[in-house]
């Protein structure tokens, strides 16, 4: 077989068609399926440190549910008292021309 020229390998190109594309690419997947089918791809230092982040906070929580909470002391009134000496002090910010 000789090799084509140009014009030949031209003419055969406007008679070439691509094949179609299978049922699976033809009709996508939409909702949930897609959405469960779906992958993520992560790199493995970062899932290991995303893993351990995420059992830290877990621990944090628990052992944040065991301690007892802080007992506050009703506030009167009567635990009010008169300021003594009241000393004003007015603060100027550099950017006042006066």
């Amino acid at each position: 077989m000789e090799p084509l020229d140009d014009r030949e390998l031209g003419l055969l190109l406007k008679e070439w068609r691509a094949p179609d594309a299978p049922a699976a690419m033809r009709a996508p997947r939409r909702g949930w399926g897609e959405f469960w089918h779906a992958s993520i791809q992560v790199p493995v230092p970062l899932a290991v440190v995303a893993a351990a982040v995420v059992a830290l906070a877990i621990w944090w929580g628990m052992s944040a549910r065991r301690m007892e909470p802080a007992r506050v002391r009703a506030v009167t009134f009567t635990d009010f008292q008169p300021v003594e000496r009241l000393e004003p002090k007015v603060i100027r910010s550099g950017y006042d021309n006066r």
